[in-house]
């Protein structure tokens, strides 16, 4: 995608939060973070973690106890919930498999993946970008709960007039990004039409019929908004207003996944190739294009 906008990097204030009691230095990403042989706080000292991420393993000669430990926890989050949708060898060209004795005893399956890009201040307030494989029904207060969503992005942002940070996003037209994982859902729909999720060509067709998503925009900066009855759509002109507003793809590649003969946390699995044979499938989208479906000629 075009980076002819802000962008967030390390050095970005996270307005409103200030080292100082006077309030004149900011915050930046990069001030807590350190190197793996270097001293100094992280996150931790701050008492900001997540629960996959223990205290216990963020000392200094961790990180591989570490890396082993979120592996596991992605994969036990994340992973396949059945083994019938990975295959012993995937459907690539040969020059992109891994070394032998990985296809001999890794497990593999393409994954799908809707990825998008928004500007994050296209109108006041917080809008949500719904997702769903079918038809979504025309009673928005039902889209969260419809058996055809599969997942949705939210904007999640305040007010300009009260978040220092959040105005200077504004004010740089910032873009957002973000992507839903499709995949198990997918699977699941195409068990019911004899297709596999190695079939992409017949994955794209079916999915530029089936992929739908809608765009709701709250009240703004209302408190609990996605859970507010007084909602309404994003209109199309104010989708298309500008050709960089949004741009919502498809793309899939192959995962590689553990074993018990290549356990998530051996040395041949944390150095084998994780991602084979990314596509973009514009075929998907490009039916879309006044809703914001990105096309073979958009930038991306």
């Amino acid at each position: 995608m075009p980076l002819t906008k802000a962008i967030d990097d390390a050095e970005t204030t996270l307005r409103p939060f200030y080292k100082d009691e006077c309030y004149d230095v900011p915050w930046t990403s990069s001030m807590v973070q350190k190197s793996s042989a270097a001293t100094g706080p992280t996150v931790f000292d701050y008492n900001y973690h997540y629960p996959e991420l223990p205290v216990d393993l963020s000392g200094p000669g961790k990180q591989k106890e570490m890396a082993s430990h979120v592996l596991r926890r992605v994969h036990q989050l994340y992973g396949p919930p059945t083994d019938e949708s990975l295959v012993d060898t995937p459907k690539v060209p040969n020059a992109l498999l891994p070394p032998s004795r990985i296809v001999r005893d890794g497990m593999f399956r393409r994954e799908w993946l809707i990825f998008l890009r928004v500007r994050k201040y296209l109108i006041p307030g917080n809008f949500i970008i719904f997702f769903f494989l079918g038809e979504p029904g025309d009673d928005p207060r039902q889209w969260l709960l419809s058996e055809n969503h599969v997942g949705a992005v939210n904007t999640f942002k305040s007010s300009t007039d009260i978040c220092g940070n959040c105005a200077g996003q504004g004010a740089a037209d910032q873009l957002f990004s973000g992507g839903v994982d499709i995949t198990n859902a997918l699977y699941n729909k195409l068990a019911n039409i004899g297709l596999t999720l190695d079939d992409q060509d017949e994955i794209e067709e079916w999915l530029a019929k089936n992929l739908k998503w809608r765009i709701l925009k709250a009240s703004p900066f209302q408190q609990h908004s996605r859970y507010q009855n007084d909602k309404t759509e994003l209109t199309s002109h104010e989708i298309q207003e500008n050709p960089d507003n949004l741009f919502i793809g498809v793309k899939s590649f192959v995962l590689l996944y553990p074993t018990s003969r290549l356990p998530i946390d051996g040395g041949e699995f944390l150095s084998a190739p994780k991602i084979i044979n990314e596509k973009i499938h514009f075929g998907a989208t490009e039916p879309h294009k006044n809703r914001g479906g990105l096309g073979a000629q958009d930038p991306y």
